[in-house]
């Protein structure tokens, strides 16, 4: 379904964004 993409995606923009942050840290 189309629903399960999206929040597939917004799970790995979170987790990117997440893994960005400890990287820098």
């Amino acid at each position: 379904p189309r629903a399960l993409s999206i929040i597939q995606g917004c799970v790995v923009g979170v987790t990117n964004y997440l893994m960005g942050r400890i990287a820098t840290t």
